[in-house]
């Protein structure tokens, strides 16, 4: 008898459920918009009811499109956006909107946190190497620090900072008193030893936060609970289906890529850029610029690089600029990427000469500079709007290329294989700029949903279909195509590469900070 697996994404802008059959085929999926507050400037909220809802409403979809049977379902697992949490009381109430990964209030607390590592003579790079995390907004304590400080109500009616996977199994298996959270994930605190994946009393003692506060953790895989007959009703799933642990998106993602050997590494090309490669060790950089994370599934660790705009600024040139290619798609009802790759392609390789950096939201990994700005450097006369175009798409991929090459340095030496994952991974087109950018072969999969597709192979593994994380890859993970980069091409990008640092290095030391002193005055007002 056939077995089939669901897979339950909660990301930053919807809910996504996809069945999934033993092989890794996709055979049924439901998604539906989240509704997202902004309730101050550097504030990101959802509502968690509404959330919960969501979810049921796109899983009992997906079941639908399947047309699988549901006695044929034979467990459930999660994907979800990372560094996000509800504050719950002990009837399971929840005290507060959801706070997302992208909600920066906690890095109002990184003063006084650097305060109390100081008092304990710990330096930043100390902590990056105990925690393996470096200092930024996205981290989950910083926040419970802020709502501590500046909601102490709430504070102390918490009986646990519940993180979206604690909220998953919660809204299937209605447990209001066991909360737990992915292992690997726990990272993020900020807190944790990074090489035992353990929460460290004494940190938690040093920033004088309550460390049973913090949910439980369980491995991706492992059982977490069954269905209930309320939940089976609102999903179309049947009481008793089995619940298993899954994990943050980007630890699934790596997962549903195959990422697992060391040499292996994968690359998103989504709405941001991020980078994962697999350490068998523990590993750090140097000058602690880079994220050392659990890897889902093994219980190993994750090099972990991420850019806020990565495929996101195409998408922000096709909305900017692209108003006549828009028309022409809607009109040929053809998709707009394709047209705008079509434009690119009018381009040689290196755009003429005209390079973008990509840093619409600021530099992230490894620079770390919010003052940074993106821009377009060696624009004349001769220059068309196919070579901007192409210079996007290459862009991207030079911000990609500073990630891959930091992550290299922390293995100490140089991944040859890279897994293409992600909306930019579509395009072949923009997948042999990878492969030529990075002097990498570029292998793309089959399932292009791989976040989902991770989740899955922690269901499947829970179910006992396959026995491990490596079984499982082999058995639902499967290649497209691969592509090999083109020598003259990687000479080529060599030499726009190097110029790429400089603008930054050049531009950084007054140019940025200025045009950012000038837009927090007037841009906006």
């Amino acid at each position: 008898m056939a077995k089939y697996f669901v897979s339950i994404d909660l990301g930053t802008t919807g809910t996504k459920t996809v069945v999934f059959d033993e092989k890794g085929g996709i055979v049924g999926s439901g998604n539906f918009n989240t509704p997202t507050y902004f309730p101050a400037p550097g504030r990101v909220e959802q509502d968690a009811s509404e959330v919960v809802a969501l979810l049921y409403n796109a899983t009992k979809a997906a079941v639908v499109d399947s047309g699988v049977s549901p006695k044929d379902i034979a467990g459930v697992s999660f994907s979800h956006m990372c560094c996000t949490f509800v504050p719950v009381d002990e009837e399971g109430n929840f005290l507060h909107h959801i706070i997302l990964w992208n909600d920066f209030r906690g890095a109002e607390m990184f003063p006084f946190m650097r305060e109390r590592l100081k008092s304990a003579n710990i330096t930043d790079l100390e902590d990056y190497n105990y925690t393996g995390y470096p200092f930024g907004p996205l981290a989950t304590t910083p926040k419970f620090l802020w709502i501590k400080r500046n909601m102490p109500e709430v504070y102390n009616k918490t009986y646990k900072f519940i993180g979206m996977q604690a909220l998953m199994i919660r809204a299937f298996t209605e447990n209001t008193k066991d909360y737990y959270d992915d292992r690997p994930g726990i990272i993020y605190t900020k807190i944790s030893d990074g090489n035992k994946f353990k929460l460290d009393p004494e940190r938690a003692k040093l920033y004088d936060i309550d460390i049973n506060k913090y949910p439980g953790r369980k491995d991706p895989g492992e059982f977490a609970g069954k269905v209930t007959a309320k939940v089976a009703a609102l999903t179309g799933l049947l009481e008793g289906t089995p619940v298993y642990v899954g994990a943050g998106d980007q630890r699934c993602a790596a997962v549903g890529a195959g990422v697992a050997k060391d040499g292996m590494l994968s690359g998103v090309l989504g709405t941001a850029g991020v980078i994962h490669a697999y350490s068998s060790k523990p590993v750090r950089h140097a000058e602690g610029k880079i994220s050392i994370m659990g890897h889902a599934g093994t219980g190993h660790w994750q090099i972990e690089g991420s850019s806020n705009s990565g495929a996101s600024s195409l998408r922000w040139y096709r909305d900017v600029f692209s108003g006549t290619e828009l028309s022409y798609s809607h009109l040929m009802k053809t998709d707009i990427y394709n047209v705008l790759t079509d434009l690119a392609k009018m381009s040689p390789v290196g755009s003429n000469g005209v390079i973008y950096t990509p840093w619409l939201g600021g530099c992230d990994c490894p620079r770390f500079d919010g003052s940074g700005r993106a821009t377009f450097t060696g624009l004349s006369f001769s220059h068309t709007k196919a070579d901007i175009c192409r210079s996007v798409m290459e862009g991207a991929c030079y911000e990609m290329k500073s990630m891959i090459d930091e992550a290299d340095k922390t293995l100490g030496y140089k991944t040859e294989v890279m897994r293409a994952v992600g909306g930019g991974a579509r395009s072949r087109f923009w997948n042999q700029i990878q492969a030529d950018v990075y002097n990498k072969k570029i292998e793309t999969l089959k399932c292009e949903e791989s976040t989902a597709l991770g989740a899955a192979l922690f269901a499947a593994i829970g179910a006992g279909t396959y026995k491990d994380v490596h079984d499982a890859i082999n058995g639902m993970v499967q290649v497209d195509y691969r592509l090999e980069p083109i020598p003259e091409n990687v000479k080529r990008y060599e030499k726009l590469y190097k110029i790429y640092r400089d603008i930054y290095e050049d531009l950084a030391k007054r140019v940025f900070p200025a045009i950012k002193e000038f837009q927090d005055e007037y841009f906006g007002k």
